[in-house]
């Protein structure tokens, strides 16, 4: 499930997961299951609801690896 890329943000590099429909599924089950808000899902990674909205609904492309490394084991 995991595919990788790299980005260039202001001359350092990102690593970051690509998100794919797997994903987007995943973390829509994952708010399921547990019965999570958004805004208690994005509490646990630190980051704002408006964000797991935007993964949850592929609006990006990318979740980077600092954020992945505390979702995925989630998944």
């Amino acid at each position: 499930m995991r595919r990788c890329h790299r980005m260039h943000k202001q001359g350092r590099e990102v690593i970051a997961m690509r998100i794919t429909k797997q994903i987007c599924d995943a973390i829509e089950n994952l708010l399921r299951d547990k019965d999570y808000s958004e805004a208690q899902l994005a509490e646990k990674i630190g980051v704002a609801q408006r964000t797991v909205n935007s993964w949850k609904r592929g609006e990006v492309g990318s979740i980077k690896d600092c954020y992945w490394e505390k979702l995925g084991p989630m998944l």
